[in-house]
């Protein structure tokens, strides 16, 4: 296209001389005419009338001129339009490549983009980056993954290529020193308060056996940790993790056996401190588990927490003795134990100081009311506590180890769904101590774990600082005084005790080192626990649940190098905070419920529950209450989802509803409310609204699985002729909108109930699921209690 503008330019140029050398030969035959004339004026006047032909050859020539010269014009204004439209095409090319630049060097590096435009690949050079990213690739899809990519011409480095750039890694078992080598280059650019860290170990599974690494030339499946001698059945793995900024490292790891003596863990721990301090880092704290090893590495270092001993957190840097390094016990580990005591059948006596401080109606706290509440809303449509369900009581082997499945107990939506059968169905009023016990772990379980600055522990609102700081200590207090036995049997000092005081102690001293000193602006505490190291572990079993020694190694090796340090979606630990937003409903209902419900409310709400010749539809006060909550939910995906406008929205949400509804109906809105306000009420209008379309719901949601037409136009057609007495705002159809929402969440809650149910009749044909070993053996392994 270049060429083109070249020879525009060229023709451009010699018209440009043509039409000057013309103008020339013009204008002299035009003076070479003139000037004939007067000499032939002055010659004479009788010949002035006669024609000249000098004068007919010069005038046709001026006009021959004259028409090359248009001719020209023509010509030039042609190529000028044509330049245009070559500059045009030009400058959009040139767009394009650049936008095409643009967007490939989101995904691809320098070294990348210039493999593409070579035929062949072979003598590249590949930068760090582009080989960690490689590295990266290799480890998500595998070795036959990888070849594909490459067969396709992705500009990546070979299988060779990648070999030889970690093949100066050893990785022996022990203290890796090649990662404090680069570790000490990537130091070099942190801040002062990104230098601060966290020493983490934990143990994993791995398969006993023998295996010959090429590698290292040596066989390997025997236990590599000092001063111990067996089979292999256990990696011990140590990690340091960023306290202000997000970045890990794997420092060293071990191959353990069935028994370890802990002891031995103090030493490597200070190397590892001493190693951290040469190179610039600050370990802050060590976070691990309660396990016997674990403890006995706390005794060693001078860590103390018993009923009648003084507590001893921290123990002095080896390097700089003035400095204290804090011990934690993993949070997550610690809600599980706790969970785990009262669904074993322990009871947790509460000191009479707190009962009478808190005005508690008595001093244990139990399992028992859990059980009952889950037996009461097992067969409802509309529950209390959606999210507890019997698995949560009675947890399996492997739901033991998820966090997740403790803090469906120790929720705020458990203890509002408590108190709610307190004061609606006459519960014993004792189950308000186990009610201020599940509070306090959420509670204590958010500070302990937060992620985000709005829940740190931080001094942006003085009194909230204060406040979380009472509130721990608190904590403190009453594992300090608590006791936890079965009923009948004398109690014990429990480590459960030893975990939440360290820990709560730990992270007490070290934000007022790190807020008070250091000047931090927040200490995000989830930093402080063993998540890092969790989710290595599940990237490690990604490929095999229980890999060998060398499995382990070689995955181990290749995580460190290219730092892949992100979760399995099956692991035990959650990579992010979070929980359903719409937490009400779910599974198997009952048509008839006979449960006691206020006269007054029943009579306010008997028009809307009978309907024609259908059968009736009685809810209970508690049903009632969750419908009520269920609205407001709905209320608040119309408002921030939908179009709408101010006086809509206030067709339908309520002022105060506890005015307006009472607080038969609004009882467990109240009860959710982290704040005032936080939740959304809807008023008795748009509350009725939502009635009938549940009443309508429930009265033919048995023919619901044979319908072929769309469920929803079907459903909202009748919901709106039984409503249609109901006057709502026309400008955005507010009522329409929230008919529809609800008749959609209403419809995933009933295919949720159909999904329990044939999951249940399925499971109880035995020959299907067991017709192979892995079947067999995974519904043996589900039964482990």
């Amino acid at each position: 296209m270049l060429m083109v503008v070249s020879v525009s330019n060229n023709n451009d140029t010699a018209f440009t001389d043509e039409y000057l050398n013309t103008s020339e030969i013009f204008s002299e035959n035009t003076t070479d005419a003139t000037s004939h004339s007067v000499s032939a004026s002055t010659t004479s006047a009788a010949d002035a009338t006669a024609d000249c032909a000098g004068c007919r050859t010069l005038n046709g020539r001026i006009k021959e001129l004259q028409k090359q010269l248009s001719m020209k014009a023509r010509l030039f204004a042609a190529l000028r339009g044509r330049h245009k439209a070559a500059l045009r095409k030009v400058r959009k090319f040139s767009k394009d490549k650049y936008a095409l630049g643009f967007s490939v060097k989101k995904f691809l590096n320098i070294d990348q983009q210039k493999a593409l435009c070579k035929s062949t690949q072979r003598g590249s050079k590949w930068s760090s980056a582009t080989v960690k990213n490689a590295l990266q690739l290799h480890f998500a899809c595998g070795p036959t993954g990888y070849r594909v990519l490459l067969s396709q011409r992705y500009p990546l480095p070979s299988l060779r290529t990648l070999r030889r750039s970690i093949q100066f890694v050893k990785f022996e078992s022990g203290i890796l020193a090649e990662v404090f080598h680069f570790l000490a280059i990537k130091v070099r650019d942190m801040s002062i308060h990104e230098r601060e860290c966290c020493l983490t170990l934990d143990e994993m599974s791995i398969t006993p056996g023998v295996e010959f690494d090429t590698r290292s030339g040596h066989f390997i499946g025997d236990v590599t940790l000092p001063d111990h001698k067996g089979v292999a059945t256990h990696s011990l793995v140590f990690m340091l993790g960023g306290v202000t900024t997000r970045w890990k490292q794997t420092v060293a790891y071990y191959y353990t056996g069935n028994s370890t003596d802990g002891s031995v863990f103090a030493p490597i721990v200070l190397s590892i401190i001493k190693r951290c301090y040469d190179i610039g880092l600050n370990v802050a704290a060590i976070t691990c588990d309660m396990g016997s090893a674990n403890r006995a590495m706390w005794k060693k270092l001078g860590i103390v927490c018993g009923k009648q001993a003084v507590t001893i957190n921290s123990f002095p840097h080896p390097c700089i003795p003035e400095y204290k390094i804090c011990v934690l016990a993993d949070v997550p580990h610690v809600i599980k134990n706790v969970r785990n005591h009262l669904v074993n059948g322990q009871n947790i006596v509460l000191p009479m100081h707190f009962v009478q401080k808190f005005n508690l109606p008595c001093d244990t706290v139990c399992i028992a009311p859990l059980k009952k509440l889950v037996e009461y809303q097992k067969d409802k449509d509309l529950k209390p506590a959606p999210n507890l369900t019997a698995k949560h009581i009675d947890p399996s082997h492997f739901d033991k180890m998820k966090v997740s499945q403790a803090m469906n107990i120790f929720s705020h939506s458990v203890s509002a769904a408590l108190r709610l059968m307190v004061e609606t169905n006459n519960w014993d009023r004792n189950i308000l101590t186990t009610c201020w016990f599940l509070e306090m772990m959420n509670k204590w379980f958010d500070l302990m774990s937060s992620r985000h600055p709005s829940i740190a522990i931080s001094k942006f609102d003085v009194d909230k600082y204060n406040s979380t700081l009472s509130f721990l200590y608190s904590v403190v207090g009453v594992f300090e005084s608590i006791a936890i036995a079965k009923p009948g049997t004398s109690a014990s000092w429990k480590p459960v005790q030893s975990g939440v005081i360290l820990s709560t102690l730990s992270v007490l001293q070290l934000q007022d080192r790190l807020l008070n000193t250091e000047n931090f602006n927040f200490l995000l505490t989830a930093r402080l626990t063993q998540d890092c190291l969790e989710n290595l572990f599940s990237c490690v079993r990604s490929k095999n649940a229980v890999p060998t020694p060398l499995e382990f190694k070689n995955s181990l090796r290749l995580l460190t190098v290219s730092q892949y340090l992100k979760g399995a979606d099956s692991g035990s630990y959650d990579l992010a905070d979070g929980s359903l937003v719409a937490d009400f409903l779910a599974v198997q209902v009952k048509c008839k419920v006979h449960d006691p419900v206020n006269d007054a409310l029943f009579a306010a709400c008997k028009p809307l529950l009978d309907y024609g010749n259908l059968c009736a539809v009685e809810l209970d006060s508690t049903e009632l209450c969750c419908l009520y909550y269920l609205g407001g939910y709905v209320l608040s995906r119309v408002e921030n989802n939908d179009v709408t406008c101010p006086s809509c929205i206030a067709s339908v949400k309520a002022q105060d509803y506890t005015e307006e509804l009472g607080t038969e109906i609004t009882r467990l809105l109240a009860l959710k409310e982290y704040k005032p306000g936080c939740l959304t009420p809807c008023n008795e209008t748009a509350f009725s609204l939502l009635l009938s379309a549940e009443v309508a719901f429930r009265q033919f949601e048995q023919s619901f699985l044979s319908a072929s037409n769309d469920l929803r136009d079907q459903l909202l057609r009748e919901i709106m002729s039984r409503t249609s007495e109901v006057t709502l705002p026309d400008c955005h159809e507010i009522k329409r909108k929230l008919i529809r929402r609800f008749i959609g969440a209403r419809l995933q809650f009933f295919a949720m109930k159909q999904r329990s149910l044939r999951k249940e009749k399925v499971a109880k044909k035995s020959g299907h699921e067991m017709s192979s070993k892995s079947m067999q053996m995974r519904k043996s392994v589900s039964k482990i209690k």
